[in-house]
């Protein structure tokens, strides 16, 4: 497998902290910070409840982030992604921590949640199902059979905790399915959950990007190492 086929494709974040209020204050300070961090151009700024800043930031074509702050979380979500956006990504979520811990008057945050997901091209155009069910899964024609009707997309998923060298628990969720858009791709999405202690304060922001990267390397590390001794 050629890693360097892998797009992005979507991002997300989101992070918990004990609950706050967001006045009207506040929420104007967020509109400001977020259109520096954002850019002001193709930003909204939205107040669906008295509680709730809503930021959506259009980009070229249909890639977009949205960005939602609430009395106990903030969301990060950025959706189709036409360019490798991983370092914009956590350079802009770790203005979004600096901010919250900062500003807004968060003490710390003690959970983060991280989504990544990318396609991988097949080599030489290949179809990624019989790959996936044959060589991955080693599944027989014989049992495939069973379900009396070709495979339109197949999928594993891997699922295991982990505990980092400072004693710190997180979890690890890993898709790898074939993309029902384009069977010549195969479909990978890393979930990662970080319990933060002791929990993340305005002096330590790089745990929220080393997160994120972590995140990231279970799909360019743990994935493409896996599928690579399959490959024929």
């Amino acid at each position: 497998m050629n890693p360097q086929t892998l797009q992005e494709l979507n991002l997300s974040s989101d992070f918990r902290y004990p609950g706050i209020q967001i006045t009207s204050e506040i929420g104007e300070t967020i509109a400001t910070a977020m259109q520096r961090s954002l850019g002001r151009t193709g930003t909204r700024i939205e107040f669906p409840t008295e509680d709730v800043v809503r930021i959506l930031k259009m980009h070229s074509h249909d890639e977009q982030t949205l960005v939602e702050f609430g009395n106990e979380y903030i969301t990060v979500e950025h959706a189709n992604a036409i360019d490798n956006r991983l370092d914009w990504y956590k350079r802009v979520v770790e203005d979004i921590a600096r901010l919250a811990l900062k500003t807004m008057g968060v003490q710390f945050i003690f959970e983060q949640r991280h989504t990544v997901s990318k396609t991988l091209a097949m080599l030489n155009n290949a179809d990624s199902r019989p790959f996936l069910a044959e060589h991955v899964a080693k599944f027989r024609d014989e049992a495939l059979s069973k379900f009396g009707q070709p495979l339109g997309g197949m999928g594993l998923r891997f699922f295991w905790p982990s505990v980092d060298n400072k004693g710190i628990p997180s979890q690890f969720d890993l898709k790898i399915e074939s993309y029902l858009p384009d069977p010549k791709l195969i479909f990978l999405l890393a979930k990662g959950r970080f319990l933060c202690l002791p929990p993340i304060d305005a002096n330590h922001l790089t745990e929220v990007t080393d997160a994120i990267s972590k995140v990231d390397n279970v799909i360019t590390q743990l994935a493409i190492n896996f599928l690579g001794q399959f490959e024929v």
